[in-house]
């Protein structure tokens, strides 16, 4: 291969690697739909999940974030934790809370952000302040045009080992005919999840492993599970049980995502035809 050929072939993969690179730093907030068929409602269900927006903001009073939760009409909003940063001005978080409350019954878990520095009550009080139902090992029930709708949630394993599990026990369904989702920060904890009868098991954490790669289903790594972690982003079906992971909201990591914009996630629970 002469001299030539090779500045030839060195200039064409610098200006595809150019060509890509918007495509992979791409931070535009997305949409992603799932479709869940099941046996225990009669009617149509939708729910969005939100996890990790580490106070960042989506346009002036969160308006780009809110349209795309506004067109969607959902039943219930799902924060899975890591919404307030401990490091950043909680006011983009606030307003999101706020507005979303306003509209529709929300519902929220802590992740380990709300943890750090050792202001958790505070940063639980502000939630609660907003209009938001904060689950701490315990349920509530929605009526749905007439179909009941288990929503039960736990705090972040930070508050402590034994308390994790001890509301993870105490969240557990109880009437195993009523669509109950665990609304959690953490997905390596599925295992623990599974035996209890969750029918959908909702988290966040993971930020779809940071850097994806098309066409691969996993990301690079997760701070709680290492490298090429098994669970990233997306659906995880077990059986008659789903889990549903959000790859987040955050868009100003030190670390870009790759490949991995950030994402709103849409729920819809569907009657399943007899």
């Amino acid at each position: 291969m002469n001299r030539y050929t090779k500045t030839i072939l060195i200039v064409s993969g610098l200006l595809s690697a150019g060509a890509l690179l918007p495509w992979a730093l791409n931070q535009h907030l997305t949409l992603r739909q799932y479709n869940i068929q099941t046996k225990k409602l009669r009617r149509p269900v939708r729910l969005i999940l939100l996890a990790d927006l580490h106070s960042c903001c989506y346009g002036p009073q969160q308006q780009a974030l809110l349209q795309m939760i506004y067109d969607r009409h959902p039943d219930a909003v799902l924060f899975a934790g890591d919404i307030i940063d401990d490091l950043k001005d909680p006011r983009p978080a606030i307003q999101l809370l706020r507005a979303a409350a306003k509209r529709y019954p929300c519902f929220a878990v802590t992740g380990n952000h709300e943890y750090y520095g050792g202001r958790a009550q505070q940063r639980k009080q502000l939630i609660r302040q907003c209009g938001v139902v904060l689950l701490e090992g315990d349920s509530q029930m929605l009526q749905i045009c007439n179909d009941p709708l288990s929503i039960c949630g736990v705090d972040d394993p930070n508050g402590g080992a034994d308390a994790f599990r001890s509301q993870l026990q105490s969240a557990a369904p109880v009437d195993p005919s009523i669509y109950t989702i665990l609304l959690t920060h953490r997905p390596e904890y599925i295992h623990d999840y599974l035996p209890l009868g969750f029918d959908l098991i909702t988290a966040g954490h993971t930020h779809g492993g940071q850097w994806r790669l098309p066409g691969l289903q996993r990301g690079l790594m997760t701070p709680s599970q290492g490298l090429f972690p098994k669970y990233t982003g997306g659906r995880y079906d077990f059986g008659n049980q789903t889990m549903l992971i959000s790859r987040g909201l955050q868009n100003d990591c030190v670390v870009p995502r790759l490949f991995n914009p950030p994402e709103v996630v849409c729920i819809d629970l569907v009657p399943e035809k007899l």
